[in-house]
């Protein structure tokens, strides 16, 4: 995954077992049912990588105490220990050109008899060269940005439009290419829309991406240019009718020794929108001191149109009750603490975030992160 040197991340709180997210408190509990599992880091395989070993098993596990503050006399605020991801991770080689990769949350309810829906990835990999790989299988919809890539177990609060994209995960085929100083990669993808329903899997929507990574010393992109095939809300269209969202997401990060700064826009347009209708966006700072106590804020600012796929309010179809032009901005801080010399396998984190909608609301959490290699063969 393409990290600052400071490992930090966000909570895509949308399923269960997760936290919550950054959205307006009066629909936090429908974005917890409603938003889909985070991602993992698609930069990862974004160029042919080392020899990978013939066979690794691991279990990646983080648990926390959290803390809701609400000012309302109404709503009494709560606190709980809580499991929040309990991973299997398997990867391996069948050849030295052949590479498989899997990742199951062994914490996750499997909804609507998809026997895949706990399963993040599971995918093969064909290196051709070391310039050409195609991949083919479950795989992490590639769109750009830094906070979408992060790893959800790394994650402690995310945007709006993270949090409720449906889908983060889906079958597809992808081929890239990597220039050789390795500079420059360029990925091609064909998956599943995320914005296919979970009840009906055959329902004709696809997603067309294309990711460009760069890596020049100091500064790292992750650009993409997507376009995603969605259906009308029954609400606003009896014959359902299928359309396109087109989404482009610049993540920007910079790396000056122990600072890493990230800058992500992500824009969003859909028919009868005006171009800044929907946008998304984040920044991020880490501070890392002797590589094992890192100091992080993050904070970002949104809009949302009634009409955008992406959005709680159209696809509980609310937006005949709720304003068509939806604003917010979030902001929050934290820590995280390796007490292993030279080890990212344990990990002590604090964070507390907010949004201006909700300005005396507030949610904090206390938690650890452990990383277990079961079983691994040279």
């Amino acid at each position: 995954m393409a990290l600052c040197a400071a490992t930090f991340t966000t909570l895509r709180g949308a399923e269960p077992g997760t936290e919550a997210a950054v959205t307006n408190s009066k629909v936090a509990a429908a974005a917890q049912d409603m938003s889909a599992a985070a991602v993992q880091s698609v930069a990862d395989t974004a160029h042919p990588a080392k020899k990978r070993q013939p066979l690794a098993i691991k279990f990646d596990v983080r648990a926390d105490w959290d803390y809701y503050h609400y000012d309302n006399q109404n709503i009494k605020d709560v606190s709980a220990f809580s499991g929040k991801f309990l991973n299997f991770i398997l990867d391996g080689n069948i050849s030295e050109q052949i590479s498989y990769h899997f990742r199951h949350r062994l914490n996750k309810f499997i909804q609507n008899s998809n026997i895949f829906e706990a399963t993040d990835w599971a995918y093969i990999d064909y290196d051709i060269n070391k310039n050409w790989r195609i991949s083919a299988g479950k795989q992490v919809i590639a769109i750009g940005g830094y906070e979408y890539d992060r790893a959800p177990i790394d994650v402690y609060y995310y945007s709006n439009f993270c949090n409720l994209l449906p889908a983060c995960y889906e079958f597809g085929v992808s081929g890239q290419y990597t220039t050789n100083d390795s500079r420059n990669t360029l990925l091609l993808q064909l998956s599943n829309s995320p914005y296919t329903s979970p009840y009906e899997r055959f329902d004709g929507l696809y997603a067309y991406n294309l990711m460009w990574y760069g890596r020049y010393g100091i500064f790292n992109s992750m650009y993409s240019v997507n376009l995603m095939e969605y259906r009308e809300s029954a609400w606003s269209s009896p014959n359902n009718k299928k359309h396109y969202a087109a989404v482009v997401a610049l993540g920007n990060q910079f790396n000056f020794g122990s600072l890493c700064l990230e800058i992500d826009y992500t824009h969003r347009y859909v028919k009868d929108q005006k171009f800044f209708d929907n946008f998304s966006l984040v920044g991020k700072a880490a501070y890392t001191i002797n590589n094992c106590l890192t100091l992080f804020a993050k904070g970002g600012y949104e809009r949302f149109a009634w009409n955008d796929p992406s959005s709680l309010f159209y696809y509980l179809g609310a937006y005949d009750i709720m304003p068509q032009d939806i604003r917010d901005a979030f902001y929050g801080a934290g820590l995280e603490y390796y007490p292993i010399k030279n080890s990212r396998d344990l990990r002590l984190h604090a964070y507390c975030f907010s949004n201006i909608t909700d300005t005396k609301n507030f949610y904090t959490g206390i938690g650890l992160r452990w990383r277990l290699n079961a079983f691994t063969i040279e």
